[in-house]
């Protein structure tokens, strides 16, 4: 993420001479991207899985923290090149009986504004999070747009915290004009977003124990092999 390559800036296959700019270049990303996804089923079949995240829809532009944007409904903003080959992407999957799934966080996506600055000032690039006061309303809603456009229903939500308020929704701030405190979710705001979708499965990058009523969670096997 964050290699700033004039030719791909989504980092697309960690190749710096992939030139999505130019129709060639976006016929090969088309290419590149379905042959990944007819190997991809291949595999999960061979070892009888159930379905697929793609972790990043949007690709890999801006450096972490950013990467991950969470945010399927800003595709066709930040990466039209994607936004255009998505549908069939994912219709692979699909097409072979597997489930779909995507990343999705609290947060909402944000554009900075050449001339006004101070308006998002922690943007360095061309666009970033930021935090709201309904973030259940937030998180369903991408879940609703993934779920409609490929037929998304599992869902890895990274960073699960927001921003803690007052009762009347002003910010919590660590310091006097300092930068807001942060909480995880609740298990009832977790509630409110499954009964909200109670079709689809999950599972939240931190949790604790009143989570498993209504999610799972996410966690990794380490060293276990490489299959670049």
């Amino acid at each position: 993420s964050g290699m700033n390559w004039a030719k791909n800036p989504r980092g697309y296959f960690n190749d710096a001479n992939l030139d999505i700019r130019t129709d060639e270049g976006r016929l090969e990303l088309r290419r590149r991207l379905f042959k990944l996804a007819a190997d991809t089923v291949a595999r999960v079949q061979d070892v009888g899985g159930q379905g697929i995240i793609v972790w990043d829809i949007e690709g890999g532009e801006m450096p972490h923290a950013v990467t991950y944007l969470g945010d399927p409904r800003a595709l066709p903003d930040v990466a039209p090149e994607m936004d255009a080959v998505a549908d069939e992407f994912f219709g692979i999957f699909l097409a072979a009986g597997l489930r779909t799934g995507v990343c999705i966080r609290p947060t909402e996506i944000v554009f900075r504004d050449p001339g006004n600055p101070a308006r998002y000032p922690w943007i360095k690039g061309r666009y970033g999070h930021c935090d709201n006061d309904d973030p259940v309303g937030v998180l369903a809603d991408k879940i609703a747009y993934a779920k409609r456009r490929w037929g998304c229903t599992i869902f890895y939500m990274d960073t699960n915290y927001t921003p803690r308020r007052t009762p009347d929704g002003a910010l919590i701030r660590k310091t006097p004009g300092g930068p807001p405190d942060f909480r995880m979710l609740s298990p009832e705001e977790i509630a409110a977003l499954r009964r909200r979708h109670p079709d689809v499965l999950i599972w939240p990058e931190f949790q604790e124990p009143g989570y498993f009523l209504n999610a799972s969670g996410y966690g990794e096997y380490h060293s276990v092999g490489d299959f670049a």
